[in-house]
């Protein structure tokens, strides 16, 4: 069998988004435990949020002299999620590949993987200007409303 040598990488794919969720991750003790290990192991600033409002309650551990953070959101429907967004979320997926995480903080027993995004780099030419994304989106608009049922779909500038 010939080994396949695709990656995110050779694709120009980039994760962008990972949210863990853990069931029962209720005591502070351990929310402290696991953010501590974030903090001094994988160098990540780890902050206390309320998943309705989205706001920080509370910092756990930070420094700024460390540029990656977590979230970690508790009581959303009797779990804990843990979240990495954007960068973060690029260098905590590097750090599984290398197998730099000890999963037995994240409470493996009930831990899931709820959400994993990835995006498509493009990286931005000098031909690259606001009439040919203006021209895209014009374009993209009209094949979708020629070929397919959706007719509620509307482009505004928000600027």
């Amino acid at each position: 069998m010939q080994k396949n040598n695709l990656s995110f990488e050779s694709e120009n794919l980039v994760v962008d988004y990972i949210t863990l969720s853990v069931e029962n991750l209720h005591d502070q003790k351990d929310i402290k435990k696991l953010a501590r290990y974030c903090f001094n192991v994988l160098n990540f600033n780890s902050f206390l949020t309320d998943w309705k409002t989205k706001n920080i309650n509370e910092k756990l551990y930070s420094s700024s002299i460390k540029n990656y953070y977590i979230l970690i959101k508790t009581n959303y429907w009797h779990r804990t999620l843990i979240e990495f967004r954007g960068k973060n979320a690029k260098k905590f997926y590097q750090l599984i590949k290398l197998q730099k995480v000890d999963w037995k903080f994240f409470h493996p027993s009930s831990l899931r993987l709820s959400r994993f995004d990835i995006c498509y780099a493009q990286t931005n030419h000098s031909n690259h200007t606001r009439k040919l994304l203006d021209q895209f989106l014009v374009d993209s608009r009209r094949k979708i409303l020629d070929e397919t049922r959706t007719k509620n779909l509307v482009l505004k500038d928000s600027n």
